[in-house]
């Protein structure tokens, strides 16, 4: 899944797949305790999917595949500036793979272009398990690069989170399922 708005891993947002709903849950995490705010409906989870949640300090307007799905009225952690990864070591956990995550200043709505991204990392460098890189900070679990994909590494638990200070608490973060 997608976290943003994040302080740390017990105060963040987070984007989660649920392959066997084919929807993506929002949750809300405050001072550790978790809360589900709802679903994106049934929309696509295969990869080659693009989702995106733009954000300013008062709401969150989530996006896949370029299509608005769903707004979320909610200023929790809205001052937070830190985006990034995260997985559950679930059965499904080690298929999940991202092939980019981008964070650009809002407007417009639609894929970000590389040139107008403010952060961007495409996970191409060196195959490294365990690592992100340099501008990562992993909280829990493990993440590592492998072909030019983010994977989560076998043994993490109970959630893996990674996260890549932004600079900003607003924009439209974007990240792309590996195909």
């Amino acid at each position: 899944g997608l976290a943003f708005r994040c302080r740390n891993a017990r105060n963040c947002w987070f984007l989660e797949a649920v392959p066997e709903f084919g929807t993506w849950n929002v949750v809300r995490t405050v001072d550790g305790r978790r809360e589900k705010v709802a679903n994106l409906g049934v929309v696509p989870i295969a990869p080659g999917t693009l989702v995106s949640v733009a954000m300013t300090p008062e709401r969150l307007t989530f996006f896949v595949n370029g299509a608005e799905v769903r707004r979320i009225d909610d200023a929790a952690l809205g001052g937070d500036r830190a985006v990034g990864l995260v997985a559950e070591p679930d059965a499904s956990a080690g298929s999940a793979q991202w092939g980019a995550i981008r964070l650009r200043p809002a407007p417009p709505i639609g894929i970000v272009p590389e040139s107008s991204a403010t952060v961007i990392d495409r996970f191409d460098g060196p195959d490294d398990p365990g690592s992100l890189g340099p501008e990562w900070d992993t909280l829990s679990g493990s993440f590592g690069i492998d072909r030019g994909r983010a994977v989560l590494e076998r043994g993490a638990s109970p959630i893996a989170v990674s996260l890549r200070e932004t600079g900003r608490a607003d924009g439209i973060l974007e990240v792309s399922l590996a195909s």
